[in-house]
């Protein structure tokens, strides 16, 4: 799963990547996030 960072949000996803639910893809103009597994399981999708 994947998803476009909007603008002013950068902070809160840089937290959850930090906690490691998610990875930012910062190798674009708009960066996107993807959850990791432990993400998935965070959320119960495992």
């Amino acid at each position: 799963m994947s998803s476009s960072i909007l603008g002013g949000m950068e902070e809160d996803y840089e937290e959850l990547e930090s906690m490691g639910l998610i990875k930012i893809n910062r190798e674009s103009v708009q960066w996107s996030a993807a959850m990791t597994p432990l993400g998935n399981q965070y959320l119960g999708h495992d």
